[in-house]
């Protein structure tokens, strides 16, 4: 019998063991490992995550979070479903412990028609679309500018970095220091900074990008900030993040993008290619 139980960081092996086991028979799961889901647990502290098992199995995963989008509140939702256990109603009684007191939106890809079908019989409505890119000659770092250099991220950098990215990113999700500094925790991931030269204390943009465990690198975020827009940053610190991948031995690099993004016009130049589209769906209360 099936039985839901709150999450606790000792479920993490089930839970990346389910993820492995859906993987091998539905490539739009993906296989992760107990430390990078307990990791990816502890960066989510305001979600809520519940976990449906059988007996020492578990059979299905859901989770919420809160997000800001300009002015809009919403839980941003995943629901997963073992894939030799769908079409059984374990998907409706995952949806039912998600928050009701927000509207609540996720990201299915227009293959995944049964998902589309799922949310739009609860409700939900498609609102935004991303592009899903990728780029196969990873290449090696540009040449060096005198005006500004790329380093590390430190713990100091991460205020900075919150208000950039919600000033340049104002159609997407607000983030904050706390959430930046959390996601920095994970082993394989990398964040890197652009400073000037004459005032490296000083953010003008920043990276998120990691190696996934099949060894192609992955670009979480890159934010220049409006202040220092229109120079070139932008491509630079893309040519040097593609170079540091490449350096991991990453064959290629992939990113999603809002549709309505400029920055989509940046990634075409630089010879990503779109794979496929997200859509965002979201209710209505």
């Amino acid at each position: 019998m099936t039985r839901f139980r709150p999450y606790q960081e000792a479920d993490a092996p089930a839970v990346a063991a389910f993820f492995v086991r859906g993987a091998a028979q539905d490539p739009g799961m993906r296989a992760v490992t107990a430390p990078q889901w307990a990791a990816f647990a502890a960066r989510q502290r305001d979600a809520r995550f519940s976990n449906l098992w059988d007996g020492d199995q578990v059979v299905g995963v859901a989770y919420a979070w809160p997000h800001r989008v300009g002015q809009e509140h919403a839980y941003h939702f995943c629901i997963f479903v073992d894939p030799t256990r769908r079409r059984m109603g374990l998907g409706s009684r995952l949806f039912e412990t998600l928050p009701q007191d927000l509207p609540v939106q996720c990201r299915i890809q227009p293959k995944w028609t049964a998902g589309a079908a799922f949310v739009e019989a609860k409700g939900l409505r498609p609102t935004r679309a991303w592009i899903n890119m990728t780029q196969s000659n990873v290449g090696s770092p540009p040449s060096p500018r005198a005006d500004f250099v790329t380093r590390p991220a430190e713990v100091s950098d991460f205020d900075a970095m919150a208000r950039i990215n919600n000033r340049a990113h104002h159609f997407e999700s607000e983030t904050t220091a706390d959430s930046l500094a959390q996601h920095a925790k994970d082993e394989s991931t990398s964040v890197m900074v652009l400073v000037p030269t004459a005032s490296p204390e000083d953010i003008a943009g920043f990276c998120i990008y990691e190696r996934e465990p099949d060894g192609t690198g992955w670009i979480d975020n890159i934010v220049v900030s409006p202040d220092h827009q229109t120079r070139g940053l932008g491509r630079h610190l893309m040519e040097t993040v593609m170079g540091a991948l490449g350096a991991m031995e990453c064959p290629s690099v992939s990113l999603q993008v809002n549709a309505d993004n400029p920055a989509v016009a940046l990634y075409d130049a630089l010879g990503f290619v779109a794979r496929s589209r997200t859509r965002l769906y979201t209710s209505s209360t």
